[in-house]
């Protein structure tokens, strides 16, 4: 499993995190969108959650 995320801060998209197949190439799911730039992308040790940080001072955890 990757994770990667948008750099897009255009005011109408929200950022997004994608989280890809590495066999595939194909995204397995994406989690939903922060206000602005994701500027990081973090697994549990465990792989559990994926945690992002934003440019909109918000920090996101996910369940995967």
């Amino acid at each position: 499993m990757i994770a990667s995320a948008s750099w897009d801060d255009e005011v109408s998209l929200k950022a997004q995190v994608w989280v890809w197949d590495p066999r595939s190439g194909k995204p397995m799911w994406m989690p939903g969108g922060q206000n602005r730039v994701v500027s990081a992308v973090v697994f549990s040790p465990d792989g559990t959650l994926i945690a992002s940080a934003s440019w909109d001072t918000t920090i996101w955890l996910r369940e995967r």
